[in-house]
């Protein structure tokens, strides 16, 4: 493994094992999570993704943790929201994560909140009182996402210091966004200087077909590397949609000194910096199958 590998994967996985299409249960799921943390990949594991409402039944699996090996989690609120209940769930949502901080203290906490925001932009004002001690991140519903000023979403999301979730999958064709999108939404929150974490679909490294869900699916490697050498060398929206839609996997190379795509390259602390200003991490149901098919690829 190569010192520029292990700056682009460190931390990058958050493991949301309850998820389709894994869909596993909270008990299945903690294990899973427990057992990473004591594997030599812990060190590509991010935080334990579940609902804010989940956060209680936890206690249970305390024992499992201390300080050397936290439970580092990422809390969901309400699933979907309405323009009615939303600052309501907001600080719900606020509570179930002070109430579990104080309990578990060093041994687990919360250190990153997602929240899907209703329709109605005016929700905005709700979300000045972010939970303390947290990276809070927004995400968009898909189909709104196509009719919003993007531009706009992200200037009010940089003044509060609040994060992008953008999803970039799921069990369908359609909740796939295009590359143009996704381009797009890298581009604007680099400019913007808004945190960018993924969800959903980025299972494999590279681009390519998935007959299950009868689309291309995106790559991990593609989407946060097109995001490394954008925040590393400026590029333009032609040039990260050519990495995200590029499936040849020998046109990316790692090495001791960095990563690169056809040439463009960043050095090992440029893609610390863009992963630390920008491309964040992205959650997905398998911790197991990104390893799988990195070591297929004689990366890992």
């Amino acid at each position: 493994m190569t010192s520029g590998l292990r700056a682009f994967l460190a931390h990058l996985i958050d493991y949301a094992g309850m998820f389709p299409p894994a869909s596993l249960s909270l008990d299945e799921s903690i294990r899973h999570y427990a057992d990473y943390l004591k594997s030599d990949d812990a060190w590509m594991l991010g935080r334990f993704v579940c609902f804010a409402a989940q956060l209680s039944q936890l206690d249970a699996y305390a024992e499992w943790f201390d300080e050397r090996a936290p439970l580092k989690i990422s809390a969901l609120g309400v699933k979907n929201p309405t323009r009615e209940n939303f600052a309501r769930e907001v600080d719900t949502t606020r509570a179930l994560i002070d109430a579990f901080n104080e309990k578990w203290g060093a041994r687990g906490y919360v250190d990153a909140v997602e929240i899907t925001l209703p329709a109605d932009l005016a929700q905005f004002e709700f979300l000045n009182d972010a939970p303390k001690h947290s990276t809070q991140f927004i995400e968009i519903p898909f189909h709104a996402q196509q009719s919003m000023n993007l531009p706009r979403v992200l200037g009010i999301l940089a003044i509060q210091n609040i994060g992008f979730k953008l999803r970039t999958g799921g069990v369908v064709a359609s909740a796939f966004p295009t590359t143009q999108q996704i381009a797009q939404a890298i581009l604007a929150c680099h400019e913007r200087g808004v945190l960018m974490k993924c969800t959903a679909g980025l299972h494999h490294p590279i681009r390519r077909y998935d007959a299950s869900v009868q689309t291309t699916m995106h790559g991990f490697v593609n989407v946060f590397g097109a995001g490394i050498l954008a925040h590393a060398r400026g590029l333009t929206e032609k040039v990260v949609r050519e990495i995200l839609q590029e499936e040849d996997a020998k046109n990316f190379c790692f090495d001791e000194n960095g990563f690169a795509w056809r040439g463009v390259r960043a050095t090992n602390d440029e893609i610390a910096r863009a992963r630390r200003e920008l491309m964040i991490s992205f959650g997905s149901c398998s911790f197991d199958e990104p390893r799988k098919d990195l070591r297929a690829l004689g990366w890992l």
